[in-house]
């Protein structure tokens, strides 16, 4: 747990680094949790989805195929996530699942800034954040200007 506090913490509360997620307030609870790490500056491609509508669902495989016409296969959605070592098809799962996170933020910031709606997702994302955090953090970290 040292190793990953030190590693990630430190990127986690950048405000200046954008943290780009999909349905984050599981992650975030455990983030919080289980390693006493902080994430400040998030977006999440959930909230985002729901704020600009027009999906056939929220889902991170609905949002890919709307917008890159890619399946994205969902088998290891709700495997055990705790076990060491990751099998590789799971750790393939993941990282085709991240892949995409950054490109969907482009394009749905773009589409949100259009709509002046940008900065309610930002605000959610923001509120996620804080939500049933101790006061560990301070407040300028988790609110970027």
């Amino acid at each position: 747990r040292e190793e990953m506090y030190g590693g990630l913490a430190d990127l986690f509360l950048d405000p200046g680094v954008t943290k780009v997620g999909h349905g984050t307030s599981s992650d975030l609870r455990w983030l919080r949790a289980d390693f006493h790490i902080f994430v400040v500056n998030l977006f999440d491609t959930y909230l985002a989805a729901n704020t600009l509508g027009g999906y056939d669902g929220d889902g991170l495989k609905h949002l890919v195929g709307k917008h890159f016409g890619i399946a994205l296969q969902k088998e290891y959605q709700r495997s055990d996530w705790r076990i060491r070592p990751l099998p590789a098809p799971m750790l393939e799962y993941a990282a085709t699942d991240a892949h995409y996170l950054p490109h969907l933020y482009v394009r749905m910031a773009s589409a949100l800034s259009q709509q002046s709606r940008l900065a309610d997702v930002l605000t959610a994302g923001h509120k996620a954040c804080v939500s049933d955090a101790k006061p560990l953090v301070p407040l300028h970290l988790v609110f970027k200007d």
